[in-house]
């Protein structure tokens, strides 16, 4: 019932910060034309092309470029279906539509099969690196909109009926939709990977 409640909070909140970003869009209109007008300035002047590219890429940059966040999602770390799972992230943008993060997950109720069939139930805590790529965005901040994602790292596994610790590779590959506000982010997203097979689920934090 918390997990339930937790997920239509978080997708209450992605709906707020759309809607907030929209009208933010709206209203910077005339700035776009302002940076268009700029850059024609530059080019009558003789500029390189790579200053004018630069300065156009720095004019979506807010901040520091670092975000902090939770997440909520179901995964396929069971042999019965999805299972819930929370986590935290910390996330850099580097160079122009490109991304470094840290993330860590936390998975309750997972299911380990063995080899003669059986099965035992276990927490698990995934331990990954991301790297990030935004393919597309209408609202020309090249970090938000449509992204990408490679994820590598390491899970540990503890069994509860005999207090035994596995450790297993990581290997996944995401994508999903960053709505991008000042100093607010939300994105849903899918992933797919060894060993948790699928993910689903939305997060949500701050940017600095």
């Amino acid at each position: 019932m918390k997990s339930r409640i937790l997920f239509i909070v978080l997708v209450f909140f992605s709906l707020s910060l759309y809607a907030q970003s929209t009208e933010s869009a709206e209203n910077q209109n005339p700035s776009v034309e302002t940076n268009e007008e700029v850059l024609n300035m530059l080019e009558a002047m003789g500029e390189p092309e790579e200053e004018r590219s630069f300065a156009s890429s720095k004019q979506n940059t807010d901040g520091i470029g670092l975000s902090l966040g939770g997440s909520f999602e179901g995964n396929g770390y069971t042999t019965e279906g999805l299972v819930p799972a929370f986590g935290f992230s910390i996330g850099k943008d580097i160079f122009e539509k490109m991304g470094i993060g840290f993330k860590m997950n936390f998975t309750t109720n997972t299911s380990i099969e063995y080899d003669d069939g059986s099965t035992s139930d276990a927490h698990t805590i995934e331990i990954l690196g991301a790297g990030r790529y935004y393919l597309f965005s209408p609202s020309g901040n090249t970090h938000s909109g449509l992204f990408g994602e490679a994820d590598v790292g390491c899970a540990v596994i503890s069994i509860k009926e005999s207090d035994e610790t596995k450790t297993a590779f990581v290997l996944g590959a995401a994508a999903g939709w960053k709505f991008s506000g000042k100093h607010l982010y939300c994105e849903p997203y899918v992933r797919l990977g060894y060993p948790f097979m699928f993910g689903l689920g939305i997060s949500a934090g701050l940017k600095f």
